[in-house]
């Protein structure tokens, strides 16, 4: 069968047509050599030589011996090195080299065959094949390189005078031979092989050698506790170059945490780093040793105890400092420094004031990291819970026009409005007659009278009054009425019926009273009292007259007169003098109630002594503060109080009220056990932006506060008189979440001392607090401080103060109630809040 080529195959000539015959092929395997003799032979016309790609032709006969020649021939033609394409009139060669080609003939059942050399070259270069012994060359090493070239039918092609380069990074140190490659900088590489627009192009990696150089680099000197340091690991192979063979980073000392070339510290302590290269253990570099102090020295102030009470006023701070590793540089203890013992014990003799004392300690290391302790003691004296106390409240009252001359004016008006005839007798205080003789029994018994006068007191009236109250050195008080223009009538019937009127001039009701209290109550007893009229007239005309100076019963009549009229205005006036003042006296007495921050209180205040001089009256009242809610785990030793003796009045004074500072620290007693400083706020209550605090804790979503004062603010003066509000040991905790759960993110104690201004405006206790002055007290972290947390702690002042400015604004001064108080004036001292007044009735 034929194989044909393709119409479009390519025709190229050829030269030196050679003529090769063959003898016939039986076809069979018993052939023998005697058959040689072919009746017909293969005759094939081809150019023994060319070149691959180009078509050759040829031609195929089959001749007899006698000349003829065979037609309609099949053949077919076989290479010896490769799949031979061809057709009927072309060979078209593919493979480059020396071939023998068969030329098999079928015809009339026989096989008749012939072999044909062939010498084939290659086409043009078609294709270049660069050849590298290895892509990857080590620093100083080095690789060989191979050159091959081919046609388009892949048949080997010379490839000398082809161009070898190698192209590389800038400042490259690398070469190209004949053969060889080498080099010592890494990096990546072309090597090209081209000729004319034929190339091929490899990548040629060179890497660095093996590590012969580790280094340790340790950027930052100043290492903390808990910071992560990023330390630099170089390893160099001889030629310089970076290598990346693995190390390994290690520590000595205290405790870390190492990632890869990251190395948190733990602890404090001292330190030495050591990178090692894990291939070779003599290849390493070490950076130390090296101090870890991030944190003040170690504290402990074992007494007093934080939050203390203290009534002695004295005490003994004791504690223990001790640091490592820098070690302790000093130690100040409430400003007083001092060497502790070798085992870093401390004691310190402390004698304490009225009011919160400050303790505060200080430790500094060799390495300049502070610690401190500030804790609060209070000191003093202290009143029970819900227990009342004595002369809370004083109230003076002067002899003077200002002052128990509004108690005459008011008691004046009682005496101005009194009945005397109320008082009078409703009976006859006159019933005389004179018998002449008696009357036989027959007529009647009875007697025969010269006359008969039965007088009665019919009403009264009177004039202006006056009434004078002073007080005396013996602790009675003086109460001298005056009733004026004096009319009481009279009414007579007997012998003559008639009626008239008795005048006086005046009449004086002069008592001495000494009050006394019993029973929280006050009272005015009357020690004694006496009266006079003043000018009695007593004149009757006419026949009553005449019979009145006929038998002498003028002297008599009036004696009974002016007697009656004299009991009857002194009853009234001691009735109604003494109640009076009792009552207004006991009008300063308080009862209140007033509720701040939910929690309802309640002051009472009650007489519970009085003292009289020549200069006044002073009422002692004693008092009590109580809270309806008590949240605090016990109640301490009671709110703080003084036995300071207020300041004295002047005679000049009118009313002049000492309220003791007593009261206030009862009711800030009272609000703390109540829970005024103790509560738990987020912060968008606070007005503070979340966004702001999630740079101070960060991955917090539900941030608050909790604030619980250990001890009650209290209202002190201070060594220069001024009076200020003292607030010791005040925990804040800022947590994310509810406390118990545990998730604190710092914790802290802070004292508060502000200055107070406590006035009078309109009879009323107006409180302000000045600006406080703060100090904190970071317990968590250690390593903590309240610099981050300013803005948020000063957000909490405005809670704290005005709910302590509420609670001291609900306690009232005594008021009067038909007393109004003018020209009210006040100020602070002896511990005591004093208001002067003018006493004025309504």
């Amino acid at each position: 069968m034929h194989m044909f080529l393709p119409l479009f195959s390519l025709f190229w000539s050829c030269t030196d047509a050679t003529v090769i015959e063959v003898e016939k092929i039986t076809g069979t395997d018993t052939a023998t050599e005697e058959e040689t003799s072919p009746e017909w032979t293969v005759s094939v016309s081809m150019e023994a030589q060319g070149t691959v790609g180009l078509d050759i032709p040829y031609t195929v006969e089959l001749v007899e011996a006698q000349g003829d020649v065979a037609e309609d021939l099949e053949w077919t033609i076989q290479s010896d090195i490769e799949d031979l394409a061809y057709s009927a009139e072309y060979i078209v060669p593919s493979v480059a080299g020396d071939h023998i080609l068969t030329f098999t003939v079928e015809f009339e059942g026989e096989v008749y065959a012939a072999d044909v050399p062939l010498t084939l070259t290659a086409s043009d270069l078609d294709l270049i094949d660069l050849v590298l012994s290895d892509h990857v060359l080590s620093a100083g090493d080095e690789i060989t390189y191979e050159v091959f070239g081919y046609d388009s039918f892949g048949n080997s092609v010379d490839t000398t005078g082809l161009t070898v380069d190698l192209l590389g990074p800038d400042f490259a140190d690398a070469t190209i031979g004949s053969e060889k490659i080498t080099g010592t900088t890494p990096g990546l590489y072309t090597v090209a092989a081209s000729s004319g627009d034929l190339q091929d192009v490899e990548l040629l990696q060179i890497e660095a050698g093996p590590t012969v150089s580790l280094t340790l680099d340790v950027p930052n000197s100043e290492i903390e506790f808990n910071e992560t340091l990023a330390c630099t690991v170089t390893t160099l192979d001889e030629f310089g170059n970076k290598t990346q063979d693995p190390w390994t980073i290690s520590t000595t000392g205290g405790l870390t945490n190492i990632a890869y070339n990251n190395i948190t510290f733990l602890e404090e302590d001292i330190y030495e780093i050591r990178a090692q290269l894990d291939s070779d253990p003599n290849i390493f570099d070490t950076y130390g040793p090296f101090m870890v102090d991030s944190t003040g020295p170690l504290l402990t102030i074992v007494s007093p105890e934080r939050a203390e009470w203290n009534t002695t006023f004295s005490g003994v701070i004791s504690g223990n400092v001790f640091d490592y590793p820098a070690g302790l540089d000093y130690l100040s203890v409430d400003g007083n420094i001092l060497t502790p013992d070798s085992s870093g014990n401390f004691t310190l003799d402390k004698e304490y004031i009225y009011g919160t004392n400050l303790i505060e300690s200080y430790a500094v290391d060799l390495d300049g990291n502070d610690s401190k302790d500030i804790r609060a003691v209070l000191s003093g004296e202290f009143h029970p819970k819900d227990t009342r106390f004595d002369d809370a409240i004083m109230i003076y009252l002067g002899d003077n026009s200002d002052g128990l001359g509004a108690l005459e004016e008011y008691a004046d008006g009682y005496i101005a409005n009194m009945d005397i005839g109320s008082m009078l007798p409703s009976g006859n205080i006159v019933d005389e007659s004179e018998c002449i003789a008696s009357l036989p029994s027959w007529l009647g018994g009875g007697c025969i009278t010269r006359y008969t006068i039965r007088l009665r007191l019919d009403g009264a009236s009177y004039g202006s009054t006056a009434i004078d109250i002073s007080t005396n050195s013996d602790g009675t008080i003086s109460a001298n009425a005056t009733i004026n223009n004096i009319s009481i009538g009279w009414v007579v019937s007997g012998t003559v019926d008639t009626s008239g009127t008795v005048t006086a001039n005046n009449a004086s009701v002069n008592m001495t009273l000494t009050p006394y209290v019993s029973n929280d109550q006050l009272y005015i007893n009357l020690d004694s009292v006496s009266s006079s009229f003043s000018d009695l007239n007593f004149n009757v005309s006419g026949l009553l007259g005449t019979i009145i100076n006929f038998f002498g019963l003028d002297s008599y009549i009036e004696s009974e007169m002016e007697s009656y009229a004299e009991d009857a205005i002194r009853d009234v006036v001691t009735d109604e003098i003494p109640p009076v003042l009792e009552e207004v006296l006991s009008d300063f007495s308080i009862s209140e109630q007033f509720t701040v921050m939910d929690t309802t209180y309640e002051l009472s205040s009650v007489p519970s002594d009085v003292y009289v001089d020549d200069n006044g009256l002073t009422l002692s009242m004693t008092s009590n503060l109580v809270g309806d809610s008590w949240i605090q785990p016990d109640d301490g030793l009671g709110s703080l109080m003084s036995n300071i003796t207020p300041q004295s009045w002047s005679s000049s004074t009118g009313l002049g009220i000492n309220l003791s500072l007593n009261v206030i620290n009862q009711l800030l007693y009272q609000a703390w056990g109540g829970g005024i400083l103790s509560t738990e706020l987020d912060t968008s209550s606070l007005g503070i932006d979340s966004e702001d605090l999630a740079i101070v804790f960060p991955n917090a979503t539900d941030l608050r506060v909790t604030v619980d004062a250990l001890l009650p603010p209290v209202a002190v003066e201070d060594n220069t008189g001024a009076l200020e509000i003292q607030a010791g040991d005040i925990y804040i905790a800022i947590h994310n979440g509810d406390l118990s759960a545990g998730d604190v993110r710092l914790e802290l104690y802070t004292h508060l001392n502000a200055p107070l201004d406590i006035a009078v405006v309109n009879n009323t206790i107006t409180p302000t607090i000045g600006t406080p002055s703060l100090k904190f007290n970071v317990v968590y972290p250690e390593s903590g401080n309240a610099s981050s947390t300013e803005s948020l702690l000063a957000a909490l002042i405005p809670y704290v103060i005005p709910s302590l400015e509420d609670a001291i604004s609900g306690i009232e001064l005594p008021q009067l109630g038909d007393f109004s108080f003018q020209n009210m004036t006040s100020n602070v001292s002896n511990n005591h809040l004093n208001a002067s007044a003018t006493l004025q009735a309504n």
